[in-house]
């Protein structure tokens, strides 16, 4: 059971934080900052939610709840990159699909309204944002996979901006606009719970403890207690046969816990182990009660909400079987619980001269019931991490069939992206399996018919998109390559306008390949596993040739063409070094 749908950005479905939309009326923003294309990585902490505090005071679209928590040493990663271009053509974004694509470009929109509403609406519509998200832990297991995505957008956003927002403004709009895929059509996005612990500890580290209202008092933390303690993050093993699969309805189990947490009893326990011991332990820096604090945890694990949370897991009773022989077998742990709704269990450990055994421990009891050592870490001291890249410079290179684009961009050693030879292997590629199966099928549709007319025009920018996400993907696995060769890309004058003013991609040059028409022919009869649908003879493809048009296009918009002649057999060495040389002299 979800809410409903509603497609990602929607402004009808995006809240301004009050204390944003107090300091936007008080006047009281910063400058617009110089309108400066950038590129930052900001990594995301996974968190570890050990308790909410009341599940009844948060729902969709409705922060709070509170709760104790940490973030671990494993993070998610974003390359959020911003293109700036004064043009009053409608912007374009590109978001990766393969990873949390709804819900960034959803926050791409949080982020761009909560601009307008401190002044900087022209900026908000004066740049393109890409942004490329990976995830070095498992999803879908309550380590905060979703909203690291999310706040890896903002933060990214931000810092390529000059910071127009604080760190806990950032975490006020996460707050409120948090969204998650939905489940019967995840091209769509609705309203999830948040409790803000991903935000928390990226903002500082350390254990925490937060207040349950709407305005998510940071009440307690601790770094230095914890310092350089190891983390173990297990779950039930999906091959063992002892183990029950399952689906686990979040928004049914958290109702079910917000009417558990209203019990009286239940919420006088909740409310002493948080307020009574949790909060005056954690405020107590390096003096701090470890094992006071363990034994807090472990109480909440089987009180009110929580207890629902960890009983309405499939394993349930075999997670909880775990997390008492752990407490008991291995000496060296000090707090062990299930991470939100799980199944990810974690178990903090004294640190250990012999860490390889210690683990040894933590696994050997695992086996007994099922559970399997997911990765081991450390407890987060620190919160996120951001560093600012160099800005990608793009080259284009054009020509008609047979020039040897391809063969030229290989040999320069630079990184490209084989327009025709990628379009091939997406059509090539099994979708079915994707979270957005329906939309790349239909991408994939519209560039089948257009590539086996021969053609290069297509419907709403379908082919740009496409290519575009595996270039951000790309550039985001060579973060140090300052400058790709789009190779055969783009084919029109059209596409070119598009990436330059929708986009805002800065294409720094043009390179223009010619060779006679007796070499092209020699290169593309030589040419196999191109069907006579998609690779027609040069006169029926020449008739879609738009090369020259492009070169005019470019020169027109102030961007230099570089013509290079490519009529030598073999690897075209010879062009593929002046290509280089045009490169490194631009």
């Amino acid at each position: 059971m979800q809410c409903d749908p509603f497609r990602p950005g929607d402004p009808d479905h995006i809240t301004v934080p009050a204390s944003i939309t107090r300091r936007g009326e008080a006047g009281k923003c910063s400058q617009v900052s110089a309108r400066r294309s950038s590129c930052f990585v900001v990594r995301i902490p996974a968190r570890i939610g050990l308790s909410v505090k009341n599940m009844a005071t948060f729902g969709p679209g409705k922060a709070g709840g509170g709760g104790i928590g940490f973030p671990v040493s494993v993070y998610s990663s974003t390359r959020v990159t911003t293109f700036f271009r004064e043009t009053n053509i409608d912007l374009r974004d590109v978001v990766c699909r393969d990873k949390r694509g709804p819900v960034i470009q959803h926050h791409v929109g949080v982020f761009r309204k909560c601009l307008s509403a401190i002044g900087w609406g022209s900026v908000a519509q004066a740049f393109s944002v890409h942004v490329h998200h990976s995830d070095a832990f498992p999803a879908h297991c309550g380590l905060g996979s979703t909203s690291g995505a999310a706040l890896g957008t903002l933060h990214g956003m931000n810092y390529c901006l000059g910071e127009p927002f604080t760190r806990e403004e950032v975490r006020q709009m996460l707050a409120v606009n948090y969204v998650e895929e939905h489940h019967g059509n995840p091209e769509l996005v609705s309203y999830g719970y948040e409790t803000t612990m991903t935000a928390v500890g990226a903002n500082g580290g350390g254990f925490f403890v937060i207040q349950e209202d709407s305005d998510m008092e940071v009440l307690a933390r601790n770094c230095q207690a914890f310092k350089d303690f190891p983390v173990f993050i297990l779950s039930p093993d999906p091959d063992s046969a002892s183990n029950n699969t399952g689906h686990v309805d979040e928004v049914s189990v958290l109702t079910e816990g917000a009417e558990t947490d209203t019990v009286t009893d239940e919420a006088v326990k909740k409310s002493h182990l948080f307020m009574d011991v949790l909060v005056p332990q954690l405020s107590r820096g390096p003096d701090c009660d470890i094992a006071a604090v363990g034994a807090a945890v472990s109480a909440l694990q089987l009180s009110g909400g929580k207890r629902v949370e960890v009983m309405r897991q499939p394993n349930g009773p075999r997670i909880v079987g775990f997390m008492d022989a752990v407490r008991v077998g291995v000496e060296e742990a000090v707090v062990v619980g299930m991470s939100s709704v799980g199944p990810a269990i974690a178990v903090v450990c004294k640190p250990s001269p012999d860490l390889p055994r210690l683990c040894d421990k933590v696994v050997g009891v695992g086996k007994a019931f099922g559970i399997k050592l997911d990765f081991q870490s450390t407890v987060n001291t620190t919160g996120l991490v951001y560093t600012e890249q160099p800005l990608p410079k793009y080259v284009v290179v054009i020509g008609k069939p047979g020039v040897g684009k391809s063969t030229i961009c290989a040999g320069s050693d630079m990184p490209h992206l084989a327009a025709g030879g990628y379009l091939r292997g997406f059509l090539a590629k099994n979708h079915d399996s994707h979270p957005q199966a329906a939309l790349l099928q239909s991408r994939a549709a519209i560039i089948r018919d257009i590539m086996s007319k021969g053609e290069v025009m297509d419907r709403d920018n379908v082919t740009a998109t496409v290519l575009l996400e595996e270039l951000c993907r790309l550039a985001a696995t060579k973060p140090d390559s300052g400058t790709w060769l789009l190779d055969g890309f783009p084919r029109s004058d059209v596409q070119l306008r598009t990436l330059l003013d929708e986009y805002r991609l800065p294409v720094h040059c043009v390179v223009r390949v010619s060779a006679s028409d007796e070499a092209r022919r020699r290169r593309c009869a030589a040419r196999t596993g191109r069907g006579s649908g998609v690779e027609p003879e040069l006169g029926g493809r020449d008739m879609y040739d738009m090369t020259d048009s492009i070169a005019a296009t470019a020169a027109h918009r102030g961007i230099r063409v570089v013509d290079i002649e490519n009529n030598a057999d073999g690897d075209s060495a010879g062009a593929a070094e002046a290509l280089l040389r045009v490169v490194m002299q631009h």
